[in-house]
């Protein structure tokens, strides 16, 4: 059995979310970016943890301007870097005229794997903590740490969603859902057991001055369903169920409160069938 089936079939839930950092930075090797990918391809829990990881990481490099260190910062990352353990730094070039040998590759454990990407982490750690100094980024790392729980939640939800029998319903975009030159987006989604979710894109994010509220209605009349957070990166997502005061209503909307702004409708859709 090759390298890469072993690992493939050794790696579970739990060795996949240690590897999920790295994998989003693109630090794995070969073969285990292959075997995490393979995971992900069968496993909606690990993507959903993904997208998290993803976007924390992506927000590192373009949430601040770039800023050269001092050059006692580089100093002092350098000297870090240099005492990484002897085995992880780049071997010396063998000259051209002696062609480097070509030993069989060895089998290595997931362990001793994971010790090598632990060790990469530390060093992709400690430049990240270098950015973090220089631009104040610390609450990102709170935020990944936040979501980790939540991210088993969701996904646990949204897994009964991602498959070809959902149907997914976009709503309309009332005036107050544009915002400058762009516009936000809302959806209804229903899966082939009758479930319902409402997610939106491209909302300002949730906080004590904004209150995004989910209602459904019938004729006249409304009943909220309760709050809708909406994420900094603008996406957010609620389970819709029928309250019993309105078992069967016509349409399902979003709206948001804004300080002591009135009530303003941002997406309405009819209700499936």
């Amino acid at each position: 059995m090759s390298n890469r089936g072993t690992l493939d079939n050794l790696l579970t839930c739990d060795d996949v979310e240690e590897l999920l950092p790295l994998y989003a930075l693109g630090a794995l090797d070969a073969d285990e970016a292959d075997a995490v990918s393979a995971h992900l391809a069968v496993c909606p829990a690990c993507s959903a943890q993904l997208v998290h990881f993803e976007a924390v990481t992506g927000a590192l490099g373009t949430a601040l301007a770039p800023v050269a260190p001092s050059a006692g910062q580089r100093a002092s990352l350098l000297e870090r870097a240099a005492e990484l353990p002897q085995d992880t730094r780049p071997a010396a070039p063998v000259p051209a005229a002696v062609p480097a040998p070509q030993p069989a590759a060895p089998v290595v454990s997931l362990a001793e794997r994971r010790r090598s990407s632990s060790l990469r982490g530390w060093a992709l750690a400690a430049a990240a903590v270098l950015l973090i100094s220089l631009g104040g980024l610390g609450y990102w790392i709170n935020d990944l740490i936040d979501q980790r729980d939540d991210a088993r939640t969701t996904a646990g939800t949204l897994a009964a969603f991602v498959s070809p029998d959902t149907t997914v319903m976009p709503m309309e975009q009332m005036p107050a859902s544009q915002y400058g030159e762009s516009w936000g987006v809302g959806k209804m989604m229903k899966n082939a057991n009758g479930e319902m979710i409402v997610v939106v894109d491209g909302c300002p994010p949730s906080d004590d001055d904004r209150v995004y509220k989910v209602w459904v209605g019938a004729g006249e009349d409304r009943v909220v369903l309760g709050d809708m957070t909406v994420a900094a990166d603008g996406s957010g997502w609620m389970p819709v169920s029928m309250p019993e005061e309105m078992p069967a209503p016509d349409i399902l909307g979003i709206s948001v409160i804004e300080g002591s702004n009135p009530l303003a409708d941002l997406f309405i859709g009819e209700m499936p069938a």
